[in-house]
């Protein structure tokens, strides 16, 4: 007895282990959110409003309870403006008071030094935790008056700093508020380490950018918004509403029974903020149904949820190869374990749209029916290829799922790179084009590239001869041809990643030398046969004339001959008429 007891309890000790290990009980990895401000003197002149004062109000405001998040002002030195420290409604608060004091009041701009302070805690890699650093600077690196000093710097941000955060496992996000800041260096931060670089030349956009570095960091869940309509189900315990405004005094929310309300005159469940652009309303317990808000719609408007009820979806890297084709999979997720119920996965509707940043995109429907790319029918997990546009720039995916009374949408923003910078010379003849491949986003050994010329009624390959690694060149002649005509350089390969990359370039100004009168000079006779032909022509007019001379003549005198004939006729009959009377 005693025997099969401690059975049961060594059986039982060893379910509730692998209870403790399934996803329901999982710990959730912690975001740990570091940001660094600028406040050098150059900032009066390109933050002349301290917008950053709002827009990092944005960041505090919209950052998850149990997010570990600190904030640092950096010029000549280095200050912990916010402490680090576990966001809850008292760390809310002192951020929030003591981001209205950011100001410009420093000389230089060490970022080395923000860096090294910011993360210095971070001394080996973590499993449970996610790691951000968000930038904000508007200049170089600027410690010294020797630009020695100042360069030397430089090269320990990019050969020290960058590799060790990178090997620690550190996202950074740069934002360069100025068209004079170092562009290359913050760039290279972000794409190295996998983060998010956005270049802002007016201050107005701050808060927008911040939206966007919230949603790097967090992921948060959300509810589709279109024409300011949304729909809260019964599982959905909080509601917060990001509402961008310029007359924010007229907003005001619309609730499922039919009753309104505003900022002055809300439910005791709202928390209602407002701040120079934007308002951030909290609704806990929001009731189910159709909601409606009354302001002006704008593309960057979000409803962010707490629920149990989320859509994950598959994180999509920072940047994409312009033509890029990669999985992208949908799951719903209750309380953490993934849904298989049939009844659940029959009425539900998922989607994926991608499109360039501001504009409409198509939505390609995400499939669980084991066909293409996915794998296995009704387990609950959606899939569908999605292929990056060929055109470089900010690209806006948006996954969003529905059925009678449930909503959800992720949104998610990454910069399109093309594979090749594919430049063309026509100020020679012939012509020369070049292709150079980014070697840091593909695969060199998997690249098929063509190129031909298409003027309209043939297409004439152009063959491309090796410059190098990653390096292609031709040259094309452009006086066979009149008028314009069309050069495309087609690349088939791999990117980092081992997703299939199909990308084309077209330039269809490709103007044609061969001249229009060419053909017109082959067919003039010589000098001297127009002479003889002049000739030649005189004495045919000489002919002619003495031919119609003569018929002239002919027919002048048969009129003479018929008018005396016909005088004759008329007497006869009047002498006749005369006799008879």
């Amino acid at each position: 007895m005693r025997v099969m007891k401690a059975a049961s309890i060594a059986l039982l000790f060893v379910n509730l282990l692998s209870l403790l290990d399934s996803p329901v009980f999982a710990r959730q990895a912690v975001n740990d959110v570091r940001v660094l401000i600028d406040i050098s003197g150059s900032m009066k002149q390109n933050d002349p409003r301290n917008l950053r004062r709002p827009a990092l109000r944005l960041l505090v405001g919209l950052l998850p309870r149990d997010t570990r998040a600190g904030v640092w002002t950096f010029a000549r030195s280095v200050k912990a403006r916010i402490p680090l420290g576990r966001v809850d409604r008292r760390w809310k608060q002192k951020a929030l008071a003591a981001a209205s004091r950011i100001g410009s009041p420093g000389q230089r701009t060490d970022i080395a030094a923000a860096l090294r302070r910011a993360t210095r805690d971070w001394k080996s890699v973590s499993q449970n935790q996610t790691r951000h650093v968000v930038l904000l600077t508007d200049g170089m690196v600027d410690i010294s008056r020797d630009e020695k000093r100042n360069e030397a710097s430089r090269l320990f941000i990019l050969d020290e700093l960058l590799p060790r955060l990178s090997e620690l496992g550190v996202q950074i996000h740069t934002i360069a508020l100025s068209k004079h800041a170092d562009h290359e260096l913050l760039e290279t931060l972000s794409r190295e380490s996998g983060g998010w670089y956005e270049e802002v030349e007016d201050a107005s956009r701050l808060q927008r950018v911040f939206l966007r570095m919230f949603e790097k960091v967090s992921k948060p869940d959300t509810v589709p918004l279109k024409d300011n309509r949304f729909v809260i189900d019964r599982s959905i315990q909080e509601a917060t509403l990001l509402l961008f405004c310029k007359d924010c005094e007229q907003t005001r929310l619309v609730t499922p029974g039919g009753g309104s309300f505003d900022r002055e005159h809300k439910p005791d469940n709202v928390a209602w903020s407002r701040d120079e652009g934007y308002e951030l309303i909290t609704i806990t317990h929001p009731r189910a149904g159709k909601w409606k808000i009354r302001a002006a719609v704008d593309p960057d408007n979000r409803v962010m949820v707490v629920t149990n009820l989320k859509m994950r979806t598959t994180d999509l890297p920072n940047v994409l190869v312009a033509g890029e084709q990669l999985p992208f999979t949908a799951e719903f997720l209750n309380n953490g374990t993934r849904i298989t119920r049939k009844a659940f996965l029959d009425v539900i509707e998922a989607d994926v749209t991608s499109a360039p940043f501001g504009t409409q995109g198509r939505a390609v429907p995400l499939m669980d029916d084991g066909g293409g790319l996915d794998e296995k029918a009704a387990d609950g997990l959606f899939s569908v290829v999605l292929t990056a546009v060929d055109e470089p720039g900010l690209l806006e995916v948006a996954a969003s799922a529905r059925a009678s009374t449930f909503r959800r949408e992720r949104r998610q923003t990454v910069s399109v790179t093309p594979p090749a910078e594919v430049s063309v010379d026509q100020s020679a003849q012939p012509a020369g084009v070049s292709v150079a491949l980014q070697d840091a986003l593909i695969d060199l050994g998997s690249v098929d590239v063509e190129a031909w010329l298409d003027d309209g009624k043939v297409k004439k390959p152009i063959p491309l001869r090796g410059a190098g690694p990653g390096h292609f060149q031709a040259s094309f002649p452009t006086d066979t041809f009149r008028g314009m005509a069309k050069l495309v350089v087609e690349i088939q390969t791999k990117s980092k990643r081992g997703n299939p990359v199909a990308w084309r370039f077209e330039d269809d100004k490709i103007k044609g030398l061969l001249p229009e009168v060419v053909e017109a000079k082959e067919h003039v006779p010589a000098p001297v046969e127009k002479e003889a032909v002049a000739e030649t022509d005189w004495g045919q007019i000489l002919l002619l004339l003495g031919l119609g001379n003569g018929l002239l003549i002919v027919l002048g005198g048969l009129a003479w001959w018929l008018l005396r004939r016909h005088r004759a006729a008329s007497r006869i009959v009047l002498d006749n008429d005369t006799v008879t009377a």
